[in-house]
């Protein structure tokens, strides 16, 4: 997610919250891990951390941003490519 200057982190937060909130979240369904990107990259949560929605939602609540700075999208993807 991008929480840089340029990123509306509230709306896009909401949205992801939205998005997700009647998925099947499960070992054996959808998975979602979370990475937040601006001056670095960092993970918020893997996919293996929330495998219900109720627990997801939870921790999408708990996720603090902290917003500013440059675009940098290539650290955000390097990153997923070292864990994925």
């Amino acid at each position: 997610m991008d929480v840089s200057e340029s990123a509306f982190v509230n709306k896009s937060m909401e949205y992801v919250k939205h998005f997700t909130q009647n998925m099947p979240i499960g070992p054996d369904d959808i998975r979602v891990g979370l990475i937040t990107f601006s001056w670095t990259a960092k993970i918020e949560f893997g996919l293996e951390d929330y495998l219900g929605n109720t627990t997801l939602q939870e921790g999408l609540d708990n996720v603090t941003v902290e917003g500013g700075g440059p675009t940098l999208l290539a650290d955000a993807l390097k990153l997923v490519d070292t864990v994925g």
